[in-house]
């Protein structure tokens, strides 16, 4: 049997991996914990996936440089500790998505207020998220209505 300390250290060790894979620079969820999170969370009231898109990302990043952009994504990410942003990849492969258990319409007007007071856009749509459902089937719901509004609009994915 393994002596405490070393058992302790090797769960310590662990840990410190999982974290690491968990995030991408944007310090976002990848899709696989993003799913794991959303298992985790007991489902109390009505929760809603908001799927987004950041408007002409290739032309940020081409005018400013991925690392200020980042910094700008960054920064306008602001929510609350329940909620939970992950990056997936359907089409464009820049695509994100929040779990929230809030008002979706008022948590898209703050995002789009945030990101626009950093200088960026992005269109957003959201679907109700129940207990039984597929986490990445209602990515794909809300992001068919976000490339849907953004055809609408005129703005170009990648």
């Amino acid at each position: 049997m393994t002596d405490p300390a070393q058992l302790q250290a090797r769960i310590d060790q662990l840990e410190a991996e999982n974290e690491r894979l968990r995030y991408d620079h944007l310090g976002m969820l990848t899709r696989q914990a993003g799913e794991i999170e959303n298992e985790r969370q007991p489902y109390t009231g009505a929760r809603f996936l908001i799927a987004f898109d950041i408007n002409y990302l290739k032309q940020k990043n081409d005018e400013l440089g991925q690392a200020a952009v980042d910094v700008l994504m960054k920064k306008s990410f602001d929510l609350r500790d329940e909620d939970i942003l992950f990056k997936f990849s359907v089409k464009s492969g820049d695509e994100k998505a929040i779990v929230t258990r809030g008002d979706p319409e008022e948590l898209i007007k703050r995002l789009s207020q945030s990101l626009e007071d950093n200088g960026l856009s992005a269109v957003m749509a959201w679907e109700l998220l129940l207990p039984t459902d597929n986490l990445f089937t209602v990515c794909e719901r809300a992001m068919t209505k976000v490339y849907e509004i953004k055809a609408q609009r005129g703005i170009e994915s990648r």
